[in-house]
């Protein structure tokens, strides 16, 4: 069948999300089966492929065709099981072969959405090809990708690819390569330079055990999934152990949209993180509130996740077929974690159109005490138009720098004035 979806729901988002997933009803009273799609190379002389990919707000986005589509693109997402497509515009259209509906959850507080599953479907990276391949296909635009992160996003891919190749991800060159399993070496010990992590596989998801430690001494060793799909660098779940690592100095936070609803909670700094033989230290934290998460337990019993302000510092290599994470660090290892400490969200709802508007406002935050509203146009930054800048100069410019000001000239509803939002750290 031809599927010509448009969608045009628009919703608040911060790009800080995870992509848990599962079935919270049966079609016919049956849970939906899926075909047992295989990814092999274009040319059988390949045992590795290698491709550019845009790093934007620490999510990894690649091109991807389904059924002979044009290029799209997709975020490739360790913690999501199946390809999904989120959202179409009026120009999109794709061939999908018979479709169901069905309804999914993840986190948030809403209800479940609606979705298709269509099996037997062709996806295409550079240089491999997976058959029989099974595609969710969001029948609203929850996540709102595209406006939040200033290029057009189509959907997610993930364990796909992860199940039948070694994947090493280079965030400082932005390199992609996908290895034969059977052609790559693991590390027969760890050095100053690299780390080798056991990871289990639960549901099709990686998870690794990290000593986490907090302001006041305190460590546990937690459950983590390692979730490229999430911007953030670590968000831990209340299930009792992790509240101990909960700091003093926090601030409420509106952490990201999960596919049922906001994500709230509060934002602030653990001690340490042991990641193999590499200890990260003040590394920023969230802590979403039980009533966000309250359909965790029917994923599973992690105590939390970690992303891609964490992984950026690294090239990381997922080896599924051996159950090993293989660390290198890079030159951003040593970086200090940030984060926006503006207390604004910005998107680009008009994606040809240089218009960026504030789509969220944090009580208490610099931008609140500097007078903006959701709705007002940002139209410059210190002097420079926006015009001349993308999403991501811009969600730079708001990062962390205690006392740093910056001044913004806004056009609310016709009306221009300027403002100066004044940092200050408060975790």
């Amino acid at each position: 069948m031809k599927l010509f979806i448009s969608l045009k729901y628009k919703c608040l988002l911060t790009v800080y999300f995870s992509l848990s997933v599962c079935y919270c009803s049966q079609i016919n009273g049956q849970i939906p089966q899926y075909d047992s799609g295989v990814f092999t190379f274009d040319s059988k002389r390949n045992s590795t492929v290698s491709f550019s990919f845009d790093l934007i707000s620490n999510l990894i986005v690649i091109p991807v065709l389904v059924n002979n589509s044009d290029t799209m693109r997709f975020i490739l997402d360790t913690g999501l099981k199946t390809t999904m497509i989120t959202e179409l515009d009026e120009q999109d259209t794709v061939d999908i072969n018979y479709a169901r509906q069905v309804k999914i959850l993840g986190l948030g507080s809403g209800d479940a959405i609606d979705a298709l599953v269509s099996n037997g479907n062709t996806i295409k990276l550079p240089g491999v090809t997976g058959n029989k391949q099974t595609l969710h296909i969001l029948m609203q635009n929850v996540f709102n990708l595209s406006a939040k992160m200033g290029v057009r996003i189509h959907g997610i891919i993930g364990y796909d690819i992860f199940s039948q190749f070694v994947v090493k991800i280079d965030y400082a060159n932005k390199k992609v390569y996908i290895i034969d399993p059977k052609k790559h070496k693991i590390p027969k010990k760890n050095t100053r330079s690299v780390s080798v992590i056991d990871m289990e596989l639960n549901s099709g998801k990686p998870y690794i055990y990290s000593t986490i430690t907090g302001e006041s001494g305190f460590s546990h060793k937690a459950k983590i999934l390692c979730d490229t799909g999430a911007s953030d660098a670590i968000w831990l779940l209340d299930n009792g152990q992790t509240m101990n690592l909960v700091p003093t100095k926090k601030i409420a936070s509106y952490l990201g949209l999960g596919l049922n609803g906001e994500i709230t909670g509060h934002r602030g700094r653990v001690s340490s993180i042991e990641l193999g033989n590499f200890k990260l230290k003040a590394v920023t934290a969230s802590f979403p509130d039980s009533v966000s998460t309250n359909l965790r337990s029917l994923f599973d019993n992690r105590d939390g996740s970690m992303g891609g302000e964490i992984f950026r510092r690294f090239t990381i290599t997922f080896d599924y077929s051996r159950n090993k994470i293989v660390l290198r660090p890079n030159r951003y290892f040593s970086d200090r974690y940030n984060y926006n400490m503006s207390g604004l969200e910005i998107s680009k709802p008009f994606l040809h159109l240089p218009f960026y508007e504030i789509q969220a406002v944090q009580p208490e935050s610099p931008g609140k005490e500097a007078g903006l509203q959701v709705g007002d146009q940002l139209l410059a930054i210190n002097g420079k138009q926006t015009k001349n800048l993308n999403l991501d100069d811009i969600n730079e410019k708001l990062i962390e720098g205690e006392g740093k000001k910056i001044k913004l000239l806004i056009n609310r509803s016709g009306y221009i004035f300027k403002t100066v939002l004044q940092f200050k750290s408060e975790i």
